[in-house]
């Protein structure tokens, strides 16, 4: 009995901590950090001014639609239990389908 219940805390304890996991792992600190130094470098461009104002509007809307897509990356990977990319129950369900259909070793 105190085994069942042993794993039975294990198993609780593992659920908070995918709990945890879900409400996002990147602090305040760098989310502040990450958008400030986009603004900066974006803002950098500007003191590189080509003499061609095109190509100078082509270069910097490049930067901010690649800074972009990093920062997109990060919220993606802040949610991974929710959003559209999602860690999905599948696996887990595979592995107890699995260890339910094993026979006990001694």
């Amino acid at each position: 009995m105190a085994e069942v219940l042993w794993q039975v805390d294990r198993i609780s304890e593992a659920r908070r901590e995918r709990f945890v996991m879900a409400n996002g792992i990147v602090p305040a600190i760098i989310w502040v950090v990450l958008f400030g130094g986009a603004f900066l470098t974006i803002g950098f461009t500007f003191f590189f001014g080509a003499e061609n104002l095109r190509a100078q509007s082509l270069m910097t809307g490049a930067l901010s639609i690649l800074i972009f897509a990093g920062l997109l990356t990060v919220v993606a990977i802040d949610y991974p239990f929710a959003g559209t990319v999602k860690v999905g129950p599948e696996a887990l369900a595979a592995v107890v389908k699995d260890f339910a259909g094993a026979s006990p070793q001694r």
